[in-house]
């Protein structure tokens, strides 16, 4: 449920944090600027109410979000969009 606080590319970010990738190969991977990338981690951070990077990768693997194949989270991603933007 703590998920569903988080907009669809802050979910992209966390899905390659549970990964294990760094900021600088998020970054490469969704073609932005590291600062971009600080920011949604940053946020990610207020809103799972987590400290630091090694808490959001436990909450991910807990969760199994480092089991889902990258299609299968493209698929939740897109998902997470089409409803948000239903709702607006």
């Amino acid at each position: 449920n703590e998920l569903n606080a988080l907009s669809a590319r802050e979910l992209e970010v966390f899905y390659y944090i549970s990964s294990g990738l760094s900021n600088s190969e998020i970054a490469d991977n969704l073609f932005r600027a590291v600062k971009t990338v600080e920011n949604h981690v940053a946020s990610i951070h207020r809103k799972l109410r987590t400290t630091n990077r090694s808490k959001l990768v436990r909450y991910g693997v807990e969760r199994g979000i480092h089991a889902f194949t990258t299609e299968q989270w493209r698929t939740l991603i897109d998902g997470a969009q089409r409803i948000r933007k239903n709702a607006s």
